[in-house]
């Protein structure tokens, strides 16, 4: 029966792209901790957009979950989020759409800096010079107003306090959520009674810290994007 799969690493779609090439950050760097919290997933069916999860069905279990993807190794479960029981079978899905805190939990380095204090929804965080011993620090999301950040279509935020949706590549200083959308690789999936998929998926952390790297004392990091593809099988 299709209740009885788990929704096991969905939270792992949530990071192929926070900013864009013209979101002036100067360097990347590698993640040891990246800790995500995710409040609620989202299937999205056939002639869903990078800008709109059309006709969404929840399917996360209402658990807020946090997992530091960079130590899971890729493939494997790290916490269940909710069940395909609650999908619609012989509907095509073609996106998924997952709404999470812009607050992530990080140790690591954007290339020259280590991480050293933490943000907020409207700033970045100051670092400290490579040689130091990285922290484990909040650092955020960018916003596109006071940081001036440039988002894909798939991102747009949301404030948890009365259910305001900014609009598609919008993220505004006060939206504490993102929601994310990712395309299902393969053209989607379609459920089928008595047919149970299995997701798979492959990710990576090596560039998931971004900072202007010229002064590590500077308030200039913010969370990064680690790379993840997604398809079911």
């Amino acid at each position: 029966m299709l209740s009885k799969f788990k929704i096991l690493t969905i939270f792992f779609l949530i990071f192929s792209s926070f900013t864009t090439e013209s979101f002036s950050r100067d360097g990347t760097g590698a993640a040891t901790q990246y800790e995500v919290t995710v409040y609620r997933v989202w299937l999205c069916e056939d002639g869903s957009t990078t800008s709109n999860c059309l006709n969404k069905t929840l399917v996360s279990d209402g658990n807020t979950k946090t997992v530091d993807i960079a130590a899971t190794t890729a493939g494997a479960a790290a916490a269940s989020m909710g069940s395909l029981g609650k999908a619609n079978v012989g509907t095509k899905y073609t996106y998924v759409q997952v709404e999470m805190d812009r607050g992530m939990t990080i140790t690591g380095t954007d290339g020259d800096c280590v991480t050293s204090g933490s943000g907020s929804l409207t700033a970045f965080a100051a670092g400290k010079a490579s040689g130091n011993t990285p922290a484990s620090v909040t650092l955020y999301v960018p916003g596109t107003d006071t940081q001036g950040a440039t988002m894909d279509n798939n991102i747009n935020g949301y404030r948890s306090s009365d259910g305001r949706t900014s609009a598609a590549a919008t993220v505004e200083d006060d939206d504490n959520y993102i929601w994310w959308r990712g395309v299902i690789a393969n053209n989607g999936v379609i459920l089928k009674q008595g047919q149970i998929p299995t997701l798979k998926i492959a990710f990576g952390v090596a560039d998931a810290v971004e900072g202007n790297h010229a002064t590590c004392t500077n308030a200039h990091m913010n969370a990064g994007k680690p790379e993840v593809s997604i398809s079911f099988q």
